[in-house]
């Protein structure tokens, strides 16, 4: 914000993340960040990719705003090149997610990061999303919260029923179940329990993340 007293352009005071809150982010983020990072080149990504860059910012910052105006702007990029500038890489789908749930996180505790995560959304133009079929989905939704126990599995086949329904769910539950099911999905792939299926669990995780952006003009609010 600037104003007539101001001497240059600042952002407004925020005050900083709570610390279990940015530490949670740090792990779970910096961590996809790291694996995708460690593929060996094999997904055409690097440190020097926008993505990487203000994924890395985003981490070295404490501001919600920051934080999560980054997270999203990540997520967008990677909306646009994942299948085209990137394979659809297992790994970067997982960074996807993470940086998508991240940014979430901090809007649904941050009215001012919440606003600003919007009006970029809105500047994306949104390429038209394959659609899901809703038995899939659950499928999808079952094959996953088997691999979870507790509350865990609860909360999967809870939020995967509400986003299967057809009917607008907020965007933190969306980005709950994408961010678990990417984590069970990757965390499939390497043990190799479901090779036979891992090409279908993959394209069902990017689907997800695909469906999950708002329109760019007259969406809903976050």
């Amino acid at each position: 914000m600037r104003n007539a007293d101001d001497t240059a352009f600042q952002l407004d005071a925020e005050e900083p993340l709570p610390t279990e809150l940015l530490q949670y982010i740090r792990e779970r983020v910096g961590g996809a960040l790291t694996t995708a990072l460690e593929s060996g080149g094999n997904n055409g990504f690097d440190d020097t990719c926008p993505e990487a860059v203000a994924i890395s910012q985003a981490l070295q910052s404490s501001n919600p705003s920051a934080v999560a105006g980054l997270l999203n702007d990540a997520s967008l990029m990677f909306q646009t090149n994942l299948g085209d500038l990137y394979p659809e890489d297992g790994a970067l789908i997982r960074l996807q997610a993470a940086a998508f749930s991240g940014a979430e996180e901090i809007c649904d505790t941050d009215d001012l990061a919440r606003k600003r995560c919007l009006r970029a959304a809105q500047l994306y133009v949104r390429q038209n999303p394959e659609p899901i079929d809703q038995q899939e989905l659950e499928e999808f939704t079952d094959v996953v919260a088997e691999e979870a126990i507790g509350e865990a599995a609860e909360i999967i086949r809870a939020d995967g029923r509400a986003v299967a329904s057809g009917k607008r769910v907020g965007r933190f539950v969306r980005a709950r179940f994408a961010n678990y099911s990417t984590t069970i999905v990757e965390w499939i792939d390497k043990t190799k329990k479901g090779a036979a299926r891992i090409e279908w669990l993959w394209k069902m995780a990017r689907k997800l993340l695909d469906a999950f952006q708002d329109p760019p003009e007259g969406g809903p609010p976050l």
